[in-house]
Parts: structure tokens; sequence; C-alpha cells
């Protein structure tokens, strides 16, 4: 086994049991080796330490970066599905597509029969309040043809425009864009026995029930 000759006191010692120094190598049990090697391990320690907080630090960076961005796309995408279904694509006013709009109506007429309010077609107002419409407009669909109808449309909507389409507003920027919007607020001509007609078989219908059932539901949430 090959030895070496300590610096310190002159003892040959084997390599396991010695440790380098300058000048040579020197026995690991001599106090000035021991502070030396002591050191050596503090500063080692530190350095991994460091390290360590720097890769966990950097690492906490990253994670709230990715939080940061997370959070801005879900706040991005709640934007977007709020306009979708709820604004108008021009002016970002709230309302519900004509559809909706109409349901809401009968819910609200299906109250005011449940408070015996008594129903007055005459009196839009009242039945767009007991429908929960108030500050809110009906939402119009019309087919995009025109690229300078895309000018009057939210930035952010112009991708979900080109993609589907279809533009949904309101009926006053509707008209600004030259739709015929007189024509999708009437629906379809409707005779007096046509409309007698429908409206028996709404009395009879699950859709008069579901929206019985809806407006109980809300009556009972605002007692």
């Amino acid at each position: 086994m090959k030895t070496y000759k300590c610096v310190i006191c002159g003892k040959e010692v084997s390599k396991r049991k010695s440790v380098a120094v300058e000048g040579g190598r020197a026995c690991r049990h001599h106090e000035d080796v021991k502070a030396a090697l002591q050191a050596n391990q503090s500063k080692q320690s530190a350095k991994v330490s460091k390290a360590m907080y720097e890769k966990h630090h950097q690492a906490e960076i990253l994670a709230e970066k990715e939080r940061s961005r997370r959070a801005e796309f879900k706040g991005q995408s709640d934007r977007i599905k709020d306009w979708l279904h709820n604004r108008c694509w021009s002016c970002g006013k709230s309302g519900l597509t004509l559809q909706k709009w109409y349901n809401r109506l009968l819910v609200g007429l299906e109250k005011m029969e449940f408070l015996n309010e008594g129903v007055d077609l005459f009196n839009p107002a009242k039945q767009i309040k007991f429908a929960g419409l108030e500050g809110k407009v009906p939402l119009l669909q019309f087919p995009f043809i025109k690229s300078n109808e895309l000018e009057k449309v939210a930035g952010h909507m112009h991708q979900m425009v080109m993609s589907s389409g279809v533009i949904q507003v309101c009926s006053e920027c509707g008209k600004k864009m030259g739709f015929d919007v007189e024509s999708k607020l009437k629906g379809p001509a409707v005779t007096a026995e046509q409309l007698s007609m429908i409206s028996a078989v709404y009395e009879r219908s699950d859709w008069k029930k579901a929206n019985q059932r809806q407006a109980l539901s809300e009556m009972a949430k605002d007692n």
C-alpha cells in the first residue's frame, strides 16, 4: 500500500488517513488539519445551501409567473365567455340572446300569474321587471358578411366573429351596422289563430311547467 510522508510530523501515513495540504499530505488527526477540514466542509455546506436556496427561489419565481399566467388566461377566458353569451359584441351592453330573452319573459309572466299581478301585454316594463331583465337588452345574431362590420366589433371578439361567421349585437348597434333589426325582433308573421294554438300548446307543455318551477324558485329566493 502506498504511503505518504506527513509534512507536519514526518510520519508515514496512508492516503485514506491523510489529506492533501500545501506542500504534500498531512495526517488527519492534527488540529490544524481538522480545523482546515471543518472550515472547508462549512464552506462547501454553505455553497450547497446557497445553491439549494437559489434553486428553490427560482422555482418559486417560475411558479408565481405560472400562477399569474394562468390567472390572466382565466380572466381573459372568463371575459370572452361573458361577452360570448351575455353581451353585445360591439358596445358591451349586458343582455341575453333572443331565445333566452323571450323565455325569461315567460318566466316573468308565470310570476305575475302566481302573484295575481295581472298580465298586461301593453306594459312591457312590468314584464321586464318580473322577468329580471331590467338593465339588460335582447341580443340579436346576424351573419357576418361585410368586412367593414368587423370595425364596429370589440377587438377581443374579432376572432370569435371570424370563426363563427356571426355577429351578436344589441338592437341599437345592429341598426348602426345596417342590419334588419325590426324583422329579427318581430319574428315570423303569426295570425291570431296560430297564436291561440301556440298559447294552448304552451299551457299544456313541460316547458310551461319548467318555467313555473323556475318562477317559484326565484320567488322563494326573493322572499
